[in-house]
């Protein structure tokens, strides 16, 4: 049971606590996955689910994205909640009687819209990964590496995966790669690497799309500014930040008056 606010009993009930907020459940999954980032990143075997955006494809793992961006973790809410994944889960089951706790939540639709509803399944997701980070004999992690992945060379989905298609500001210009190599492993200083005056623009629009707005992403921004002197680019990324969460505001109070 988790703790009462303000020192008062909460009205909830039994079941509802039982639950963490889905952000604590984000966080715990993230502290926990992101050790093996690097070795799941692009990690065809293991993962559950396929996301395309522009001309690019890649493998994803939704327990990982989910725990890394609200903005995907309201998208697999949505898909989880519509059972569009529920095909693939029962194929899974039904190949694999050892595989129990391979019910990883994916989806299949075409995602067009920031979604920001957030789902309490995620915690159950944490333990889940056996195709990804499993025990051997010896009670040993054996985590795949991603030299391992058997990854196609075109774009097809033989695997029978479920898909999510982003639409983002220039995924190739703006190197989405890189940005989604930094939701797996944390590190800023090999994705600000590809920050250039020409694609920063496209950068900042898809930080703020996947709400990704955080303390080490601003520094991760500010390094890249810093880096430029007379660019006019100082500043930038909070400024732009800033007017996001205005307009969402906003639109969130047109929504209301609706």
């Amino acid at each position: 049971m988790y703790p009462r606010q303000n020192g008062h009993e909460s009205q909830d009930s039994d079941d509802e606590l039982a639950t963490p907020p889905s952000t604590y459940a984000a966080h715990r999954i993230a502290t926990w996955l992101l050790p093996h980032g690097l070795d799941l990143f692009e990690h065809r075997s293991s993962a559950n689910c396929i996301l395309r955006t522009g001309t690019l494809m890649f493998y994803v793992h939704v327990p990982m994205l989910a725990s890394r961006s609200p903005t995907l973790r309201g998208i697999f809410d949505e898909m989880i909640k519509t059972g569009a994944f529920d095909e693939y889960d029962s194929e899974d089951s039904d190949g694999d009687d050892d595989d129990e706790d391979s019910d990883m939540t994916s989806d299949d639709t075409h995602a067009r819209e920031s979604q920001t509803h957030q789902h309490g399944e995620l915690l159950d997701q944490e333990m889940q990964l056996s195709d990804s980070v499993m025990e051997n004999s010896d009670g040993e992690k054996d985590i795949p590496h991603s030299g391992d992945s058997d990854r196609e060379d075109d774009d097809g989905n033989d695997d029978g995966l479920p898909e999510l298609t982003l639409e983002l500001a220039d995924p190739e210009g703006s190197c989405f790669r890189e940005l989604l190599k930094f939701l797996y492993t944390g590190n800023g200083q090999e994705w600000v690497q590809c920050f250039t005056a020409d694609n920063y623009g496209s950068i900042l629009q898809n930080i703020c799309y996947l709400n990704i707005r955080t303390p080490e992403v601003v520094q991760v921004c500010r390094q890249f500014e810093a880096s430029v002197p007379g660019s006019g680019l100082q500043g930038k990324a909070e400024d732009f930040m800033r007017r996001f969460v205005e307009q969402q505001q906003l639109l969130r109070q047109q929504q209301q008056q609706q």
